[in-house]
């Protein structure tokens, strides 16, 4: 998902990573903004704990952490995320596959935003270990209501699907749970990241110059 500042920003979240805590916190370090790593018995959650260390408009936490691909060894994972009055939810499955997102709004449920890859009940399942088509259906007549709030949606599917840390997608800071540890970004991933933007930035410019 795009962290553009004209595609929207994502408020509040979390995103949950089927892998050891020490390996989170290495994973953690090496992104571009502060995060709250919390250990649990199934899963280790990422909390954003402010805004990125990149400049703008690659700034905002809980976007530039929900939109960092997750690598094989970290997966499956999933994100719950507010947008707005709009719930997301994004599901990286095991494997290299990219990316599926869940939008969801209040009085229409789940829509497809632009070219995103779409997550259907059964992708949220398997990523959360769950098996079954009672699991599937459940998770179905979830999304398919459109009453209610995102936060209701969320809270919702994090207990249907046995995931921690729900309310951090409310604003719960991630200090605020049991176990949590601060991992700052490197100077070197910030710095990279920087100078691929400014290329990027650079080229383009030079582009449109000749055209």
């Amino acid at each position: 998902m795009s962290t553009h500042r004209e595609g929207g920003w994502l408020g509040h979240g979390v995103l949950l990573l089927h892998a050891e805590p020490g390996a989170v916190v290495r994973w953690a370090g090496k992104g571009t903004l502060p995060v709250y790593v919390v250990p649990g018995e199934r899963w280790t959650a990422a909390v954003p704990a402010g805004p990125a260390r990149t400049r703008v408009p690659y700034d905002h936490g809980a976007s530039v952490l929900a939109a960092r691909p997750v690598p094989a060894r970290r997966r499956p994972a999933i994100g719950l995320w507010t947008a707005d009055e709009r719930a997301v939810v994004s599901v990286h499955l095991p494997g290299r596959s990219p990316s599926r997102w869940v939008v969801w709004t209040p009085g229409a449920g789940p829509d497809r935003v632009g070219a995103l890859p779409v997550a259907r009940s059964v992708d949220l399942v398997a990523a959360a270990g769950l098996v079954g088509s009672e699991a599937v259906g459940g998770i179905s007549a979830l999304l398919r209501d459109s009453g209610g709030t995102a936060s209701s949606l969320l809270h919702d599917l994090a207990t249907a699907l046995d995931l921690p840390c729900a309310a951090a997608v409310d604003g719960a800071a991630g200090s605020s749970f049991e176990g949590a540890r601060l991992v700052q970004p490197s100077a070197s991933a910030v710095a990279r990241f920087n100078r691929v933007v400014g290329e990027d930035r650079q080229l383009r410019a030079e582009l449109e110059e000749g055209l």
